[in-house]
């Protein structure tokens, strides 16, 4: 009998040391998992696609000057922030007196001149409601979301227990980072690196070598502002 109890004691034994172990192993692999993100995955921007718009009327099937100078911000925000084409929708039903047409041609010439390339432009019609309807010009972009942090206040300096970084960890960066970028579809890296040649820095190291540098006297001089 007493052979039988300490069997059976030793295998439950047995069996209690490979539940820790396994019970360890999942705690291992789970915290494996965890240490394998970055402060940028931590703490992320939400993206949304949105649709900038800028309307046309014009004056006699031409654009007026307020409106030459605004589209020339619009295609600065779409070199900028851009994705995709610039739609160009005209009026469909509309009264037609052969201006809407000239201002078609207009506006896509302007665009072209402020730097758009044709093959950027696209055209689409909406419905009218009889009336002399503007020219709606669009693109689509990426707004970046407010990252908002944990306050101070409910973090507690004290639970350093755990050896885990602080919930704000990396997060004052990223909200920055949100705030500031030109083009926040650069967080999800769709836009590419340009193609690196060794060509500028050879001829800038020849330039130098051959006195070609302009040098700097090291005086300051007033300039206009």
């Amino acid at each position: 009998m007493k052979m039988r109890k300490l069997f059976n004691i030793s295998c439950i034994c047995a069996l209690t040391l490979l539940g820790a172990c396994a019970s360890s192993g999942k705690t291992d692999k789970a915290l494996a998992i965890e240490d394998t993100r970055t402060v940028l995955d931590v703490h992320k921007s939400q993206l949304e696609q949105v649709e900038a718009r800028f309307m046309i009327s014009g004056f006699q099937g031409q654009l007026t000057n307020e409106e030459s100078t605004k589209l020339k911000d619009f295609v600065l925000d779409y070199s900028r922030k851009g994705r995709g084409n610039i739609i160009i929708s005209y009026p469909s039903g509309a009264i037609v007196d052969g201006a809407t047409d000239a201002l078609i041609r207009a506006t896509q010439r302007e665009l072209y001149i402020d730097g758009v390339e044709f093959k950027n432009m696209s055209f689409g019609s909406y419905s009218a409601n009889g009336q002399i309807n503007p020219l709606v010009l669009s693109f689509a972009y990426t707004e970046a979301g407010e990252v908002e942090c944990t306050p101070w206040s409910q973090i507690n300096p004290q639970k350093v227990g755990s050896n885990q970084s602080s919930p704000r960890f990396g997060c004052a960066k990223a909200a920055n980072l949100a705030a500031m970028i030109v083009d926040p579809a650069d967080l999800n890296g769709e836009r590419k690196d340009d193609k690196v040649t060794a060509e500028a820095p050879v001829k800038a190291i020849d330039n130098y070598r051959n006195g070609k540098i302009e040098q700097v006297s090291g005086s300051i001089t007033g300039g206009k502002n």
